[in-house]
C-alpha cells in the first residue's frame, strides 16, 4: 500500500472509533 492510502485508512478507522465512542455515550446517557 501506498502512503496515502495508509493514510486514508487511518482516517477511516479514526472516524468508525469517534462515531463508536459517541454511540456508546450516548448509551450511557439512557
Amino acid at each position: 500500500m501506498s502512503v496515502i492510502q495508509v493514510e486514508e485508512k487511518k482516517v477511516e478507522v479514526g472516524k468508525v472509533l469517534c462515531v463508536g465512542r459517541n454511540y456508546v455515550e450516548h448509551i450511557h446517557e439512557l
